[in-house]
């Protein structure tokens, strides 16, 4: 009984910060060790050269682009909430980061010259911006030739069966559990095929997918002809 009151307070606080305090969510999501360890699992697997000049977008509240910086990467980090992009700057002051420059920016028209980065990256976007193309052309038309462009997304493959396993294998309760069916719940997903075809669309030669969480999530990046 505990355990299902407790998930019940969670599931209402979690909504409540959807509705009125996003920012403050996806903050408090970002702290979940399972949520950075995908994420950093994702970016590690990219092998980013130090000093390499990267672009993440939609980097809510810049919690990768600040394990990035602390790699020795140069990150611009945008994101089209001015809200996020406060807080993103608030938290990287606050921790002292250097090297991540935080921006307001539309992922559909990047406010960026041709050619301009190493690598392009993105966590939670196409399965929830409208023109999916078009921020994958975009994304692509800011990369360097020979650089990366990677997104990471929800599987519409993972089912509701398939969420207790995964609950399970990563010992999760408390909010962690309740955050992570949360976004199982309610976040937006996309097949595999569907990003694979908006990657070779943009003329991108892709590698294969990567799938993380008990495939809750997947990767797919791709490498812009030189």
């Amino acid at each position: 009984m505990f355990e299902l009151v407790n998930q019940l307070f969670f599931c209402c606080y979690i909504k409540v910060l959807r509705a009125f305090k996003p920012a403050m969510l996806f903050h408090q999501i970002n702290q979940l060790g399972w949520y950075q360890q995908t994420l950093r699992r994702w970016v590690d697997d990219q092998n980013f050269a130090t000093q390499s000049h990267l672009l993440e977008i939609g980097c809510a509240t810049g919690s990768v682009s600040r394990y990035l910086s602390a790699n020795a990467c140069k990150v611009t980090a945008v994101d089209h909430s001015p809200a996020m992009i406060a807080e993103a700057k608030s938290l990287a002051g606050r921790a002292s980061v250097e090297g991540v420059s935080f921006q307001v920016a539309d992922a559909l028209c990047l406010p960026f010259e041709e050619h301009q980065f190493d690598a392009v990256f993105a966590a939670s976007l196409l399965n929830i911006i409208q023109d999916k193309q078009q921020a994958v052309n975009e994304m692509m038309r800011v990369c360097k030739p020979g650089g990366i462009v990677s997104v990471l997304v929800p599987a519409s493959s993972f089912a509701e069966e398939d969420l207790n396993p995964l609950v399970e294998t990563l010992g999760l309760s408390g909010f962690s559990k309740a955050a992570l069916i949360a976004w199982h719940r309610l976040a937006p997903k996309i097949q595999v095929e569907q990003v694979e075809q908006l990657l070779l669309n943009a003329g991108l030669i892709i590698s294969e997918p990567v799938e993380d969480l008990n495939r809750l999530v997947f990767s797919l990046s791709g490498v812009k002809a030189e």
